[in-house]
């Protein structure tokens, strides 16, 4: 079947979700099976279409698209830790969903220009609405692409121009690693060097 995602949990231990087997799978840095796949039919789990490692350890967040429901599991011990249901309901939000956490929090983005931080706690801390086909957290803000080019913004400056992108192809990904910024196109992949002011 299809893997739909892979996600870094530590240098050695990468985490592989598929969509369609509907369970993740672990693989060490040699991409050698890790131990059993988690099926998430085992935690009452059926249409899960986007996940995220967390920053706590042994954690990952999962979107269910059947109950709208964002959950925070340990994947050792296969419970669940916190939980929304009726998410889209809440937030009035629809489209495509994609999660990532950071130091700041969990990032909500949706492929109709909506962003949502959450705390540790799942309170709401702030929500966005602008215009970006590709975006990714770093720090307090957002990395974006938009007409090929980076931008950033957080709430204290605002959008600021980042770079122009030398790519004709569409962006299909960008991926923030310490102080490198990777951006994913048809036919490569760029990588910037993020340096602070």
């Amino acid at each position: 079947q299809r893997i739909d995602k892979i996600d870094a949990i530590n240098a050695m231990k990468i985490v592989l979700f598929s969509s369609s087997q509907q369970q993740i799978c672990f693989t060490d840095n040699t991409l050698t099976l890790n131990g059993e796949c988690l099926k998430f039919e085992s935690m009452e789990l059926f249409n899960v279409v986007e996940i995220a490692v967390s920053k706590r350890p042994d954690m990952l967040w999962l979107f269910d698209e059947l109950n709208s429901e964002l959950r925070l599991i340990n994947y050792v011990n296969k419970s669940t830790i916190q939980q929304v249901g009726n998410l889209n309901g809440l937030l009035d939000i629809s489209g495509t969903l994609q999660l990532k956490e950071n130091e700041t929090g969990l990032w909500l983005f949706t492929d109709r220009n909506y962003v949502v931080l959450f705390d540790d706690y799942l309170n709401v801390v702030n929500t966005y609405h602008f215009n970006f086909e590709k975006a990714v957290p770093y720090k307090n803000g957002i990395m974006y692409t938009q007409e090929k080019m980076l931008w950033y913004y957080s709430p204290l400056q605002g959008h600021v121009i980042v770079q122009d992108i030398s790519t004709l192809n569409p962006v299909e990904n960008i991926y923030i690693s310490g102080n490198q910024l990777f951006i994913k196109t048809q036919t490569g992949i760029e990588v910037f060097i993020i340096q602070e002011k």
